[in-house]
């Protein structure tokens, strides 16, 4: 059992790391979309800043920051959202504000796209030398709005296009299409604020939307009591004098009491699902559970409980070498260490296990480890190392990225092997295209074929073993239509 004073130490101290803010920068720019027919997306970027002001330079340092795109209410211009860009910015977060439909005749669809676009664009200058961001920024966004704003926060989530990680939304409106019909679709953990004297976008609405997240992520629902649909726009006269004329203009509490409940819960939301850091679930639970002044909706049970793990991680680091990345890291402490995993993904957002390994390192004392993915994916492999504690605590390394050789097919997992009735094949295609597999026997006896259609994108695929003899076999694969795409794997079957 951990002393208490220690984690009370501990939780101290990494309480204040977390609440490290940066001064904050801004530019405007105008992001060309060349799928939609070299669209311009004029956005307003707020970032953590070496300086404040506009077109100053990015923090220093080599942190990474995540992205949030917050889309704007009808008629309601960007600056009326400064108060929540400059929260998220001084956290540490990259804030993109699109000003695209803010006409009389908005198109809702549009607009969703942009939201998705730019969650997908921003995280790409990460690996722009180009960009002011270049290298400092996380593979994750999260994707929000206000009013119109925040009804295409929810189509702009619906695509699931692989960058957005998180949906949030204030005093969200019906669209056209429709939002509501949309949440049916979003497949992330969504955060969504109503307030209870909205007569624009009433609480019926944003709860018909709640309720119809449907994927079994983690959702939660805050209706503020006595907060106007405008107190979640900063100082807008068009959007006051909507209220005016439908009756509902006299707030019981005032625009700081409504920010100041909004960020309470929306930034340990977001350190959770974007940035990886355990214990800000917990935080948002307590707040959760404390929080005053509202009625409050929860589809999924507390955050899992954050231990303190008593291992210092000098270094994670990787190689890649005649096809293989080569992973290594170096501890200097261990006690009470259950497992290290080593997880491994396409993108930086999906990850899975790559390999285990048990600690080596005494008391005191620490270790060198290593680890080899023999079938890296094409182009960019992401992995990160899970590192468990006894009592079923964990946190992760930084993400690490290796390039890569770009593949037109690659597979990039095989098991389970030994094999008793399945091998699954995890593969990756840069097209729609048909493999045929084959199993030999050692005499090259052909033993079982098949063939596989497989998309572009990442996908599995199993083989039926079952019908084999226990020994050893060469798998044999090949593109029907490219010779070039073939290679062999041993596999063993079981009895």
């Amino acid at each position: 059992m951990k002393i208490i004073s220690t984690l009370l130490a501990v939780l101290f101290i990494f309480s204040n790391v977390v609440a490290q803010t940066y001064p904050v920068g801004s530019r405007t720019v105008t992001f060309t979309d060349a799928s939609r027919n070299n669209r311009g997306v004029s956005t307003q970027l707020f970032y953590p800043a070496a300086s404040a002001g506009a077109n100053t330079a990015l923090a220093g340092g080599n942190a990474s920051f995540p992205v949030v795109v917050f889309g704007h209410g009808y008629l309601i211009g960007t600056g009326s959202y400064q108060w929540l860009a400059d929260s998220l910015a001084k956290n540490g977060y990259i804030v993109a504000l699109p000003s695209t439909e803010g006409g009389i005749l908005p198109s809702h669809g549009q607009f969703g796209n942009d939201l998705s676009f730019l969650s997908r664009y921003i995280i790409s200058l990460n690996d722009s030398a180009n960009s002011f961001l270049y290298g400092r920024v996380i593979n994750k966004a999260a994707v929000g709005g206000h009013s119109m704003g925040g009804g295409s926060s929810f189509l702009a989530a619906a695509q699931n296009n692989g960058s957005i990680a998180a949906l949030f939304n204030f005093a969200a409106a019906e669209t056209v299409p429709s939002a509501t019909n949309a949440a049916a679709s979003v497949s992330v953990p969504s955060l969504i604020f109503s307030g209870s004297g909205d007569c624009i976008a009433p609480p019926t609405v944003q709860q018909a939307m709640y309720n119809g997240l449907s994927c079994g992520c983690c959702k939660f629902y805050i209706n503020i009591t006595g907060a106007l649909h405008c107190q979640f726009a900063n100082n807008n006269a068009i959007c006051a004098t909507g209220q005016l004329f439908s009756g509902c203009n006299n707030a019981s509490i005032s625009n700081s009491t409504v920010f100041q409940k909004t960020t309470s819960l929306l930034l340990p939301f977001l350190d959770y699902y974007l940035k990886g850091i355990c214990i800000r679930g917990n935080v948002f639970d307590n707040t959760y559970n404390t929080i005053t002044g509202v009625t409050k909706e929860r589809s999924c049970a507390a955050f899992p409980a954050c231990g303190i793990l008593p291992v210092t991680l000098v270094s994670f680091t990787g190689v890649v070498n005649n096809g293989q990345a080569k992973l290594s890291w170096r501890t200097a402490t261990e006690l009470n260490i259950r497992n290290y995993s080593v997880e491994k993904s396409p993108d930086g957002i999906t990850f899975n296990t790559l390999s285990n390994t048990a600690p080596r390192g005494n008391s005191g004392q620490g270790a060198d480890y290593n680890a080899t993915d023999a079938l890296p994916f094409g182009g960019a492999s992401y992995y990160r190392l899970k590192i468990m504690d006894n009592d079923g605590s964990y946190r992760y390394s930084d993400v690490l990225k290796l390039a890569t050789a770009v593949k037109s097919f690659a597979i990039t997992a095989l098991y389970p092997n030994p094999v008793a009735d399945v091998l699954t094949v995890q593969l990756q295609s840069d097209k729609r295209q048909t493999i045929d597999f084959t199993i030999t026997d050692i005499t090259g006896r052909r033993m079982l074929t098949q063939s596989e259609v497989v998309e572009k994108g990442s996908a599995s695929r199993g083989i039926i073993c079952r019908t084999l003899s226990a020994g050893t076999y060469v798998l044999e694969y090949h593109a029907k239509d490219d010779p070039s795409i073939h290679g062999t794997f041993r596999i063993i079957k079981n009895k």
